[in-house]
């Protein structure tokens, strides 16, 4: 396994994934407004510290009280599914964010203009 494992990070090396994820990643938190808590009414907050790609998207079903939205994270997380995109439920209603340190930002954007969509449509 060790060796297998030393292979992965040579890769990841080789490739320059990391930096390449820097990138993306801060990409991602920078357009993350049209998904943010001003823009939309079920969103609670935007988590990510950008230093990589896995960013969470807070639910809730009232702004005031913070009361999570867990059935509607689930109908967003299913609907961008059927979009061909997978958002993973975490928490008690988060949607996190977590593209392969492949991604492009081409790919990034088309994900979040999912998940915007998504989360628009279980809002109304």
């Amino acid at each position: 396994m060790r060796g297998r494992r030393a292979g992965y990070l040579d890769v990841i090396e080789k490739e320059n994934l990391l930096q390449h994820a820097t990138e993306v990643g801060d990409h991602m938190m920078k357009t993350h407004g049209r998904i943010g808590p001003k823009k939309l009414k079920l969103v609670g907050d935007v988590r990510g510290r950008g230093r990589g790609l896995m960013i969470g998207v807070d639910i809730v079903k009232d702004k005031t009280t913070k009361e999570y939205g867990a059935a509607e994270r689930d109908l967003i997380v299913e609907k961008a599914f059927e979009h061909g995109v997978l958002f993973l439920g975490c928490g008690r209603a988060r949607s996190a964010l977590c593209p392969p340190l492949v991604v492009t930002k081409e790919e990034a954007d088309v994900a979040l203009d999912v998940l915007e969509d998504c989360i628009k449509q279980v809002g109304r």
